[in-house]
């Protein structure tokens, strides 16, 4: 993967590390390693996301008679089988088309929007399960804003986005085009499409909002709901949906639901059917034949990210397959572990986790600016958390999973997406499954759940250069170590300080200590915004510090808190160069460079810093780094206020 052992950095001498950490370590491979065409973006994740996807590949083209695996391989199949999708055209999906077609009576819309639901499809909103936040013991139904076609509610208004709008109406135009609609009807049909987002836009959330359960929280009754929208039939919808009474729920947007109304009342049923077609045909447009998937690549790919060429036909069913809402990816995980995970990874983590947890407590037991009444709370999280490493101990029911290999692609997408949906509806108003997981055993990332208060970490991450059985214990903490350190300071950053030690959502700060820690992120929202990375054209574009406020939190946090359980592991088992060997292996997994297009879409829609500053803007507030490497003040990276939260 590196060109490098475990234990070996090739810096780069001509950069001095005081000014640019991350190139100092990094910018050797990165001139090395220039992105590949069919990638946006190109580092350790994706290099691990890549390695995984040959190690799948090969175990679903070896023969199988488990009849659970053929589930997947079925889906697999008829996803490769490209003559076959171009022959059956955009038939598979015809009866969805006709149906909406059909729709002539508005008082039934949502009748149609639950069946287009039960399929995956999410025009105006998605229904999730979650646990409610004021009761996390109990699933309930989060309602939250869909519609949009374009990454984030600003593309539809800034200036500089107006070239974007231009193509996004080009690809309205194609796929209208496409599936039959006439030239001069396809040109009013986009306008009126258009028109309809930049609507739903004005009431849709602002990013960092999706991010905050003060946003996207609101737990409302069924009757409030039916009073917002009285033309909207919620009943029946959750009839045809849950199929069980819905006493209450969370809303994220009172706004936006008013205004899906309004439109319903002022707009004509023709534009309604042709928003609803266009919807079903985009969702769908990377499964249909290859007319449509050129178009969906062109303008979500090429001109949004930057992307060069399609990845392979095997990847991009992959791709469907890891996706983090279908469960079909789960069931590959399954066998993905058995063969690529082995037990004694699991403990190794485990010890990991229990050193950084001993490490945080000594930490929060040691804050000079938390009060001992706020610090027994925050003991109480630390002492209710969990973790779960590897794979699930307890698998889902596959047997409603319907793909054969007698169905055409498309067909197969749909079925894992009803498969999915029904998975969901049935968990409302049920009791939380502990048990669960939120992503995929072979996912390259991790997470942490704040109604849970879990972490977890699935066996994909858990390689070099991220973790490494043979290296040395420095080289492990600044890598693993500071990813386990980051997901536990989520449950104390900007959102899940939020959330008690029963995850509920329910303040345990005193007063003067919430004010103390709101003006300290305060702190980091300002100093991340003053950071700027080169954007498509080489315009320079500044971070966005309240989007990434708790990403650079839990970064921060992490470094801290993995550096603390190193020198407790040390302390038994000595090794030399133990802190520059920590602050190499930190910035190495951070190795990767991405396309000018998408940098300007992550700086708009990302929660995550780029990786330069997650590296500088990190370390340049870490002690370690600045006595490890001399850092002085005239350095880029001197800094001299160390604002730690934790």
């Amino acid at each position: 993967m590196f060109d490098m052992d475990v234990n070996e950095f090739n810096v780069d001498e001509n950069i001095r590390p005081q000014d640019d950490f991350d190139n100092y370590v990094n910018g050797k491979w990165k001139k090395a390693n220039p992105i590949p065409d069919d990638q946006v973006r190109w580092g350790n994740f994706n290099i691990l996301i890549d390695d995984t996807l040959k190690r799948l590949k090969a175990l679903l083209e070896e023969p199988t008679l488990d009849l659970e695996f053929k589930k997947v391989t079925n889906f697999y199949k008829t996803g490769l089988d490209e003559d076959r999708i171009n022959q059956a055209g955009i038939e598979p999906i015809k009866s969805i088309l006709d149906l909406i077609e059909s729709f002539f009576d508005k008082s039934k819309f949502m009748e149609l929007i639950a069946t287009l639901q039960r399929m995956g499809m999410n025009p105006l909103f998605a229904m999730i399960p979650e646990p409610d936040a004021t009761n996390p013991k109990e699933v309930i139904p989060y309602l939250l804003t869909s519609g949009l076609g374009l990454p984030d509610k600003d593309y539809y208004f800034q200036e500089e986005r107006e070239e974007i709008r231009k193509q996004y109406k080009k690809f309205i135009f194609g796929i209208l085009k496409l599936s039959g609609v006439p030239e001069e009807s396809a040109d009013k049909h986009t306008d009126e499409i258009f028109s309809m987002e930049v609507q739903l836009a004005e009431v849709t959330p602002q990013n960092f909002e999706r991010h905050d359960p003060d946003h996207y929280f609101h737990k409302t009754l069924f009757s409030s709901l039916q009073e917002w929208t009285p033309s909207l039939d919620w009943r029946k919808f959750f009839d045809l949906t849950i199929k069980k009474n819905v006493p209450y729920l969370s809303t994220d947007k009172k706004d936006f639901y008013k205004r899906m109304e309004d439109l319903l009342n002022t707009l004509s049923l023709d534009q309604w059917k042709i928003y609803l077609k266009f919807k079903v045909l985009a969702k769908m447009a990377p499964y249909l034949p290859k007319e449509y998937e050129e178009l969906h690549f062109n303008f979500y790919y090429k001109t949004l990210s930057g992307q060069k060429t399609m990845q392979p036909r095997w990847k991009r069913v992959l791709s469907f397959i890891n996706g983090y809402d279908h469960k079909i990816g789960t069931l590959l995980g399954k066998f993905y572990a058995k063969k690529h995970f082995p037990p004694d990874s699991k403990n190794k983590m485990l010890d990991l986790v229990k050193n950084l947890q001993q490490a945080l407590k000594k930490r929060i037991m040691n804050l000079d600016w938390m009060q001992d009444k706020t610090k027994e709370k925050a003991m109480l999280k630390h002492q209710a958390f969990r973790a779960k490493i590897g794979y699930p101990d307890k698998w889902p029911d596959f047997d409603s999973l319907e793909t054969t290999e007698d169905n055409v692609y498309v067909e197969n997408v749909l079925a894992s997406n009803r498969y999915d949906f029904q998975l969901s509806m049935e968990k409302m108003f049920k009791l939380t499954d502990l048990d669960e997981w939120e992503m995929h055993p072979q996912s390259v990332n991790a997470y942490f759940n704040p109604m849970k208060n879990e972490i977890v970490f699935p066996a994909g991450i858990l390689q070099f250069p991220f973790f490494d059985a043979n290296a040395h214990a420095a080289v492990n903490y600044g890598a693993i170590g500071v990813v386990i350190g980051h997901e536990m300071i989520h449950s104390y950053d900007n959102n899940g300080s939020k959330f008690n030690h029963l995850g509920e959502l329910k303040n345990w700060w005193t007063e003067e200590d919430l004010t103390k820690f709101t003006a300290k992120t305060q702190y980091y929202i300002d100093k991340f915004s003053t950071y700027t990375v080169t954007g498509n054209e080489g315009k320079t574009l500044k971070i966005n510090g309240k989007l990434t406020l708790g990403e650079n939190i839990a970064d921060l946090g992490g470094l801290l808190n993995a550096y603390d359980a190193m020198n407790h592991y040390l302390a038994e088992h000595p090794q030399e160069n133990a802190d520059k060997e920590f602050l190499l292996s930190y910035a190495r997994i951070w190795a990767g460079h991405i396309r000018p297009e998408m940098v300007d879409q992550q700086v708009q829609t990302d929660p995550h810093t780029p990786e330069q500053w997650r590296v500088n803007g990190g370390l340049s507030h870490f002690p370690p780094f600045h006595k490890t490497f001399n850092v002085k003040p005239g350095d880029k990276l001197y800094s001299d206020d160390f604002e730690n939260i934790w």
